[in-house]
């Protein structure tokens, strides 16, 4: 999945987006308000391995995108939405039935 404008790129993570990703995710304003708060390198590898290993899903209920700037390609933050399933989560109930989130790198 790929969405454009005339400034960003969101797309699927790859595993090559690790350090970019990490720079955002490792910084504690950035999640100051998250459950869980900010990663460790491992963290964010294993954080990126489930988002990669998500998109098999059937059906797809998570979409998760690395927003770039177009210009350099350069992993600027991430987005999130997760549909719920409320035959399978009590969160459906909480949340409704879907969330959308981001998260961006301070330097952008």
């Amino acid at each position: 999945m790929r969405l454009k404008t005339p400034r960003l790129l969101l797309r699927e993570f790859e595993e090559e987006d690790l350090l970019q990703v990490h720079e955002y995710l490792s910084d504690p304003e950035v999640f100051l308000y998250m459950i869980g708060g900010s990663a460790d390198q491992q963290q964010s590898k294993e954080s990126i391995r489930k988002i990669i290993e998500a998109r098999s899903e059937k059906p797809r209920l998570d979409y998760s995108l690395v927003v770039t700037l177009n210009e350099k390609g350069r992993v600027i933050g991430g987005s999130r939405v997760r549909v719920f399933d409320p035959t399978l989560s009590p969160v459906y109930r909480l949340l409704g039935p879907a969330y959308v989130g981001f998260w961006l790198n301070r330097r952008f």
